[in-house]
Formats: C-alpha cells, structure tokens, sequence
C-alpha cells in the first residue's frame, strides 16, 4: 500500500462528494421519510446532551434511543459538526463523507487484488454510485450507505493475507470496528463474509508468511475498538425487540425482498453491466487465480438466493413461485431474527463487483490491451452515470426542516413544562415531523413516532387522561370532556402545553378534534393551520 504519485488521480473520487454536497445547499440530501427525519432528529439530540438517550420524548419518563438506530456512526460525526454547520448541513456532510470513504473503499479493495491505480479509480467511482448505496442515501439511511467501510475492511483483510504491510492491518482492524458502529447490519454481513473468506483465499490466493498474526492482530483491533459497543448494543435491543418470527416482520421481508428477474434489471440490485460482466467472465480468464473468482461466484450465489426473501418471485411483492427462500431459516436464529430486509443482503455483490472490474482492466492492461482497458474503464463510469439517471438514483436535496412561528414562540414562552401532544398514540404518531419540531422549540413531548416498541405499555406512572383516548384519528371525532381533573394530572406530571397536531391526511379530523378541544379548553394559546399545530397552555 505504498503512496505513489500515480495514485494521485484518486483525488476524482473528491468530485462527486463535493458536487452533491454544494449543490444542496441549506436542504437536506434525500426525501422526506420516517428514516431520513428520525436521523435528523436523532444527530440534533446528540448534540444537547447523551447521544443514546433523551427526556426530550416520551416525557415525563425518557426512552432509551440505543437500540432504535441501525448505526450510530453518522450520528455521532453529525453531532460534532452540528453546531458549525447547522443541523442540515451536517447530515449531508456525513453522507458525502460516506460517499467518498465508498470510493476509497472499492479503489482500495482493487488495490489490494492487486490493480494498478488507474484501475483502482475507476473501481471506486463504481462503488461511489452503486445503487445500493445511493438508494439509501437518498431513503435517509445513511447505516446502509456506508457500505464503503466495509470495502475498506475488507481491502484490509485481502491486503494483509498478500503483503506483510501493517497498514493493511491497520486498515482492517479499525475499518472493522468502524462497520460496527455504522450499521449493525452490515456487521454481521461483514463478519459472515469474513469467514466465508477465509477458505476462498486459502484456496484461491497465495498468502504472505505471517498471515494468521496479522489477521489476528487485525481482530483483536476490531474487538478491542467496538466490543464494548457490541455488548452494550446487544443488552439495550434485546430488552425491547421482539424475539418472536411475527407475520409482520414476514410481510416487510417479502417486500422488502429481490426478484429474481427484477435484480438483473437497470433499477434492480446489481452493481452494473460492465462489473457484472468482469464478475462472471473472471473465472476464465483470470486462470491464476481462478479459485479465488469460483469462490467468489460462491458468495454471489449465496447472497442473491438470500436476497430472493422468505417467498421467492419475478419482482418483489407479486404472487411467489410457491416455495420458502432459504431466508427464512435466518428468522429462527436469535438476533438474525431481527433482519428483515433481504435485499440488503446483496449489497455484496456492489463491493465485489467494484472490486472484479478493477482486476479485469488491470488483467488487460497487463496483456498489453491498455487501450481497451482505459476504453472499458471510461465506459463503465458513463454506463453507471446514466443508470442512476435512469433510476432516479442521483442525490437531491428534497427535504428541508420544517418551519413554523409557532416553534419560535414556544421557545420563548417563560410558561414551563412539557408538551402533551395529541393524538395520543401507544404505537406512536405516523411521522418524525413533530420531534423534528423540537429543533426549534426544545420542549419535551409525550408521545414518539415511527418506533412503537420502544413506547412502554401504559401503566399506573402513565399519564394518559381519558380525553386524550378518545382522539383517534382512526374513529370520527365524538364529544369530549376535559376534567379539572385531567388537566391537575398534567401539570403535576410536569406537562405546561397542549398540543394537536394534524396527522397525515386527517385534515377533517384535524379541525373536529380541534373544536372539541376548543370548547373545553377555551381559545388556543398558539396556533398555524399550514403546518397543522393548535396549542394550550395549561
């Protein structure tokens, strides 16, 4: 992994980053989502207090927010930054941040198959826009756009069983514990990759003297670095996720699943014509190291029948073939259980394929054919740029937090207390938007939407006045009563405020609900129909 100047055309991989960055301004990069807003939330907390837990929601009591995000590296950087760059900003930093460590990540990974460097860019410009990672950059799930570390873990690994190098040790060990902070789902995919690993390269590619030690080194880092986290991780999920293999979890797997048809396809999973093609064609004409591809071929099959889902179809949600996908053995297995998205599984072939197209254009340059290989190269790029084109993959700011006078006045009412937002959901309110109003306002809330399990069950500490039962956006708003007692209840649990809150295509409801209100409530202290807010104070 010695630096050369010929690697210095790796600073292209700064272009895409830099040009997605500038061009979304003061928005946020990604659409408007449970995801995307529950992280934006999640990054501003971190920077008010501890990063894994808050009273800001669920008041009186808190909840713990540990187990509620699949990665906590992003949270973490965006929380540094936060305070310089503004809440928006420095969520699109890190995703641009992920977006180059996905290049260095493939430019490495080819480096160390052992590519030379013009090759070596192109395979990280190919991971830069794969459509798994952009695909989740724009879905507002940035644990599954850092699909770049564990390229990067990965080139470490293959580094260090070729070359006695310690940077390549270095680069497993901590791009190792880097995964598991970033996704906890790709963990585990990186860690089963790991040992299916270990009998391809010890059949396919010759290894350096020493190269138990290092791996070993390289796990102790990786250990001593996230095992921690790990356990800490482990002991908050397992409290409160659900051991059990529910029908709900099996609907989303079969969503939330690959078609067999449908993953060949310009919007499917695959990582590309061109490294599609230098994956299978490898094998034959790679013919010193034709053990490695076979075994290659070996994990790609594996991981695309995995990513087929629990019920196997042409496209994702249509009638299955009629037989249970191999998928389903993982949602017996403790922890795996709590995997429900199968195409994430293929994400592999995006790494892989990255990592093949670099080893085939350096095979041709090797055998004198430079021009085809610059030739190949250039096109593999083009042909990447415009399917997600195509696909409508490429990064927009199409988000931006909302805004409402409301906030500011909330926050600068010397009323004390917290907000009993309405309506009162057990299973929480059908969007982040309401917390992303904390932002603005810093007042805790009751209640905490898109995570229902980590809401806990009603209890005697509960405060939950019968009046706030009766508003349920599912049922037509009846008449109400308000006590003097309710409203005691409130305010000795440390509620100042009242709020109703439009939920999402419930604007009839919305304004029955806050008549009823009003007429035992009196006259809303704060109010904007836009956004749909009405406030009490109590």
């Amino acid at each position: 992994m010695r630096p050369s100047t010929a690697a210095y055309p790796l600073l292209a991989l700064l272009i895409l980053p830099i040009i997605w960055w500038c061009s979304a301004g003061d928005a946020v990069i990604g659409f408007a989502s449970q995801d995307l807003e529950g992280h934006l939330w999640t990054l501003w907390n971190a920077t008010r207090g501890p990063m894994t837990h808050t009273d800001l929601v669920n008041a009186p009591h808190g909840v713990d927010l540990l187990p509620i995000v699949g990665g906590w590296l992003d949270i973490r950087i965006g929380s540094w930054l936060a305070p310089w760059l503004g809440v928006a900003r420095a969520y699109n930093t890190v995703l641009c941040l992920y977006v180059l460590l996905a290049g260095l990540g493939g430019a490495l990974l080819a480096r160390s198959l052992g590519a030379i460097w013009p090759a070596a860019l192109v395979s990280g410009l190919v991971l830069q826009l794969d459509p798994f990672i952009l695909l989740h950059l724009a879905g507002g799930r940035p644990e599954q756009a850092s699909l770049g570390i564990v390229a990067l873990a990965l080139a470490g690994a293959v580094g260090a069983w070729r070359s006695p190098d310690r940077r390549w040790i270095a680069l497993a060990g901590i791009a190792g514990a880097l995964v598991v902070y970033a996704s906890w789902e790709l963990a585990i995919l990186l860690c089963v990759g790991m040992v299916l690993a270990l009998p391809i390269l010890a059949r396919g590619l010759a290894a350096s003297p020493g190269v138990a030690r290092r791996w070993g080194v390289a796990a102790g880092i990786t250990a001593l670095l996230a095992g921690p986290w790990v356990a800490w991780f482990l002991t908050s999920a397992l409290a409160v996720r659900s051991g059990g293999n529910t029908p709900i979890a099996i609907d989303i797997a079969s969503h939330a699943s690959i078609g067999w048809v449908q993953f060949w396809l310009p919007t499917g999973g695959n990582p590309g014509l061109l490294p599609t093609i230098a994956l299978l064609s490898l094998p034959f004409f790679d013919t010193r190291r034709r053990r490695l591809w076979l075994g290659v071929w070996a994990v790609l099959v594996l991981s695309f029948v995995l990513g087929l889902g629990p019920a196997p179809s042409r496209h994702p949600g249509i009638e299955p073939m009629g037989v249970s996908g191999p998928f389903s053995w993982l949602q017996h297995v403790p922890v795996l259980r709590w995997f429900h998205w199968p195409d994430r599984v293929v994400s592999v072939w995006g790494v892989l394929g990255a990592g093949a197209i670099g080893a085939a254009l350096t095979l041709l340059a090797q055998h004198g054919r430079r021009r085809l290989s610059i030739a190949i190269g250039a096109l593999a790029i083009a042909l990447a740029l415009v399917r997600i084109q195509q696909a409508a993959r490429w990064p927009t700011a199409r988000f931006e937090l909302p805004q409402s006078d409301i906030w500011q006045a909330l926050r600068d009412d010397d009323h004390p207390g917290a907000i009993f937002d309405l309506p009162v959901r057990m299973r929480g309110i059908p969007s982040y938007a309401p917390a992303l109003a904390q932002i603005q306002h810093h007042r805790p809330v009751r209640s905490y939407g898109g995570v229902p399990w980590l809401l806990p069950p009603p209890d005697a500490s509960t405060v939950l006045p019968p009046f706030s039962i009766q508003l349920d956006p599912r049922r037509p708003v009846t008449s109400i009563d308000v006590s003097v007692d309710d409203l005691d209840r409130l305010r000795a649990a440390g509620f100042g405020y009242i709020s109703l809150q439009r939920p999402q295509g419930g604007l009839q409801w919305y304004r029955s609900a806050a008549e009823a209100l009003t007429r035992d409530l009196g006259e809303p202290t704060m109010e904007d129909t836009a956004i749909g807010w009405t406030v009490w104070r109590l």
